[in-house]
């Protein structure tokens, strides 16, 4: 047997043996790799139903049980993990029947640096191109949002290829478990939420000692967050959104907060600025829609209501939700 053969055969062997760990390994850890969770809430109410989507910020940070009940009509829900209106755009002519659309955003999911691992599932690259060229982004953010396509067909045969934060982060949470104490969850975590389902989360981000708080902030400087625009293909998608939506009821959006370490990390007084154009520019597009600014609601500022840097915990879902209802219900009710 030639050499060239033999080499072949090792390179074969190699990568099939990686595959079936890797494999092993995302069972094992119970790495979820469907990021989209789909739920109807309130069925039986009358009216016709509202779409809410958005990330887990969104489902997190809202009741929408109880805002379901408070409204008398049925919710549709639609929400991805680390998502923006670039990949809920493409979600949303799954709910045809929806009159009201509701969306969840804040000034992290609207960070053009801070992208989603469910993009090249869900955007066609044809439109990612596109909008990267429409918003006049940089080389260095088009290349980094580009060389993130070709990963779903490499996690077809190596499923833990870019997933190395949550094989960490479960597999921490593993040996926890097995040494019968508490579990933490940082924001690293590929998180996963249900949502037709209140988190239980009760921790308070004020608990969490400055080192917790030095790795979380660091692992998300790493992504660019501190130099992020606001202007890009997000900004983008949601204006279409927002077009489609026009047609039927005035659509909602409603702009979460995130925690005080957070905003002194990446929140600066540019990109709070810029950050508030974008909506700006967002409500002067689009002025028949409802925007209910939960990110200014002095309740919501502290520590004490995240359970992690940009996650509402159980306090702070109860204060956001009974704001949100005050503010949705006169427009919206049926």
């Amino acid at each position: 047997m030639s050499r060239g053969r033999q080499l072949l055969i090792v390179l074969a062997s190699v990568l099939g043996l990686s595959s079936v760990l890797s494999h092993a390994i995302v069972r094992a850890l119970e790495i979820r790799a469907n990021a989209i969770d789909r739920a109807r809430i309130n069925g039986e109410a009358p009216g016709k139903p509202a779409l809410v989507m958005g990330s887990s910020l969104t489902f997190f940070g809202i009741s929408f049980q109880t805002v379901a009940k408070a409204m008398d009509r049925p919710l549709l829900t639609r929400g991805v993990g680390g998502c923006s209106p670039c990949e809920l755009e493409y979600l949303t002519p799954e709910v045809p029947e929806a009159t009201l659309t509701i969306i969840g955003v804040s000034i992290f999911d609207l960070n053009e640096n801070n992208l989603s691992d469910s993009r090249p599932t869900l955007v066609p690259f044809t439109r990612t191109l596109g909008d990267l060229r429409a918003s006049h982004s940089d080389w260095a953010s088009m290349k980094r949002v580009v060389w993130s396509y070709p990963v779903p067909w490499i996690q077809h045969i190596l499923p833990v290829a870019g997933r190395s934060n949550a094989v960490m982060v479960n597999l921490r949470d593993k040996v926890r478990a097995l040494r019968k104490k508490p579990v933490g969850t940082e924001l690293e975590a590929k998180l996963a939420f249900k949502t037709d389902e209140d988190s239980q989360h009760p921790e308070k981000l004020s608990d969490w000692d400055r080192g917790r708080i030095g790795r979380n902030l660091s692992q998300l400087s790493a992504t660019g967050l501190p130099h992020g625009r606001f202007d890009g293909p997000k900004s983008l998608a949601l204006s279409r959104m927002l077009d489609r939506a026009a047609q039927q009821e005035p659509a909602v959006i409603i702009v979460f907060p995130v925690s005080p370490p957070y905003r002194e990390a990446f929140a600066d007084a540019t990109s709070v600025e810029h950050f508030g154009k974008a909506l700006d520019r967002i409500k002067v597009a689009h002025p028949q829609i409802q925007m209910i600014r939960l990110d200014q609601e002095p309740a919501l500022q502290p520590a004490e209501v995240f359970w992690d840097l940009v996650h509402l915990n159980d306090d702070g879902r109860r204060i956001a939700t009974r704001r949100l209802i005050e503010q949705l219900i006169p427009n919206t009710a049926r």
